[in-house]
């Protein structure tokens, strides 16, 4: 994600890297072929996706983790808002809303490629853990 980040900071790096993952070559001197590079790329919105893939696979592990059968909240709220996890998946969608930005076609097609799928996902847990904290809160105050 970090060489990602320092390497797409405009629309320009974007559209390189977009024609590296495509196999284009930019330096017509070389000799060697450059389908290595597209062949591990499979397309720069699939690297995207795999990185949210990932973050939120290892968001969804710690998430579950983190209830009791009641629905309860296992840890610390200070522990849940300061997790890897939870910090590592607020970076990728920050990433992919600052993509989208400079790229709003990078954006749809990151979407096409099943993004919208794993953002809705992660949105239901939101929900979850507004209402638990909610129903948390409304206990406190009955108190």
């Amino acid at each position: 994600l970090l060489l990602l980040e320092n390497e797409l900071t405009s629309a320009k790096m974007i559209s390189l890297k977009r024609m590296r993952c495509l196999g284009v070559s930019f330096d017509h001197t070389r000799q060697h072929d450059d389908t290595n590079e597209a062949k591990s790329c499979g397309g720069l919105p699939l690297i995207i996706l795999s990185l949210l893939v990932e973050a939120y696979e290892s968001w969804e592990s710690f998430f579950v983790t983190v209830f009791t059968q009641g629905g309860q909240i296992k840890i610390s709220t200070t522990r849940f808002n300061t997790s890897l996890e939870l910090k590592n998946l607020q970076r990728v969608i920050d990433f992919l809303a600052k993509l989208s930005k400079l790229d709003p076609t990078l954006g749809e097609e990151i979407g096409r490629a099943g993004s919208q799928a794993v953002l809705t996902k992660i949105f239901v847990q939101i929900k979850r853990c507004i209402s638990i904290a909610e129903s948390s809160c409304e206990t406190t105050e009955e108190d």
